[in-house]
């Protein structure tokens, strides 16, 4: 596992790196969902998926203490 990161204010997460299997794996799933003619794609999935552990959501209005939390326990990112 990596460093922190979040999305917005609202969601607090740990990156997650894939290995060259995992991500390989990822990319062959893709490629068969993509060939589904009913397979509905948001600007967040496919190729711009982020791999990660979400470990706060909804958390706006307590995000600055959860964000203070995590920083001792930072790693260096991965991405």
């Amino acid at each position: 596992m990596g460093g922190f990161g979040h999305f917005d204010e609202d969601v607090a997460f740990v990156e997650v790196p894939l290995s060259e299997a995992a991500q390989l794996a990822l990319e062959a799933l893709v490629a068969a969902l993509r060939r589904l003619p009913w397979m509905v794609w948001d600007p967040f999935d496919a190729e711009n998926l982020h791999p990660h552990m979400t470990i706060a959501e909804r958390s706006l209005s307590r995000f600055a203490d959860i964000w203070d939390y995590l920083k001792p326990f930072e790693r260096a990112s991965v991405a």
